[in-house]
This record gives C-alpha cells, sequence and structure tokens, in this order.
C-alpha cells in the first residue's frame, strides 16, 4: 500500500482517476444514474418503498456508470429514464429515456373497489372517467363495471394511442 497517499479521509490514489469521477458527477446523466440507484438500493431514500422494499433492482452492469452511459446514450432534454415495465428492473431491455407524459401513462395505479381502471361506483349504475393533462373527463354512466371499463378504454385508445394502458387486451386485426 506504499503507492497511496493518505489523508485523513482515506487513501488518495491516482489524482487522474478522481479528477475523472469528478467530472463524472457532473454529467446529467450521472445524476440521473446515481438516483436510480439510490431509489433501488438506500432504504432511508423517500422512494424506496416504491422501487427497492418492491425488489426493483439495477442490473450488475449498471453498477458502473460508464456501462449505464454507454448503454442509454445521452439524455434527450426533458427526457428521463423509464422502465418499460414499471414491476421490471433497470436494466438495458426494460429501460428507455422518455419524455412525462409518456410516463404519466406508465404507472401503477391503487387498486379501487370496481377492478377496473378509470371505473367508479355510483349508487346503481358505472361511471367511466379518464384525464388528460390533469383535467378530468366524465366518459359516462353504465350498466354494468365491464361496460364502463370498455367504454374508458375505447376513449383511452382514442387518446394515447399504443400507449395507452387499458382494462382489457386488444388484437390488432390484419385485412
Amino acid at each position: 500500500m506504499h503507492w497511496l497517499r493518505w489523508s485523513r479521509h482515506g487513501a488518495i490514489g491516482d489524482e487522474r482517476q478522481r479528477r475523472f469521477n469528478h467530472r463524472l458527477s457532473e454529467d446529467p446523466v450521472y445524476r440521473i444514474w446515481a438516483a436510480m440507484r439510490a431509489r433501488c438500493t438506500n432504504s432511508n431514500h423517500p422512494s424506496f418503498k416504491d422501487y427497492g422494499a418492491r425488489g426493483i433492482k439495477v442490473c450488475d452492469r449498471w453498477d458502473d456508470f460508464r456501462n449505464f452511459k454507454l448503454d442509454m446514450g445521452e439524455r434527450p432534454d426533458g427526457f428521463s429514464i423509464e422502465r418499460k415495465n414499471f414491476n421490471g428492473n433497470y436494466e438495458p431491455s426494460n429501460c428507455v429515456w422518455a419524455s412525462n407524459m409518456v410516463q404519466s401513462l406508465n404507472k401503477r395505479f391503487p387498486p379501487n373497489r370496481t377492478g377496473f381502471r378509470g371505473v367508479t361506483q355510483h349508487v346503481n349504475r358505472w361511471g367511466a372517467k379518464i384525464s388528460l393533462n390533469h383535467v378530468k373527463f366524465n366518459i359516462g354512466e353504465f350498466a354494468s363495471p365491464e361496460e364502463a371499463a370498455w367504454m374508458f378504454d375505447q376513449w383511452a385508445l382514442v387518446i394515447h394511442g399504443e400507449l395507452a394502458q387499458t382494462n382489457f387486451e386488444y388484437v390488432e386485426v390484419q385485412p
């Protein structure tokens, strides 16, 4: 260990490596990488309950920031990291840079009593509502929760297209 200089903070190795690491911390992608890792590994992080506590992990390859940046590339302005499968891990096959709008469509919803997204129970009817840009639109009232869920899905598909999160699975029929 004679090649290391010691200070009260511990060993000081190669000065070039220290400067390189400092430059990395100024990279906006580095800050996203560090926050991603903290959400998954630091039980004191405010979002740990939504990530690490749910078993979401960062792949081993991304323990090294340089691999993360090689796989993800530069972050486009206004974009942040998105897991395509919100229950999946942070790994190259599950992550992309995404806008806030795309991210708002890919999130967990707390379960409601109806069991359907966008459906609420009224006295003896079922209501369907959808949000767009933080504004809620009342789609209508229906005789069954399935009918309300189907109507919600139709509106979601028109508004959000292939990004829509629906209650039922739809298959595109080829002519």
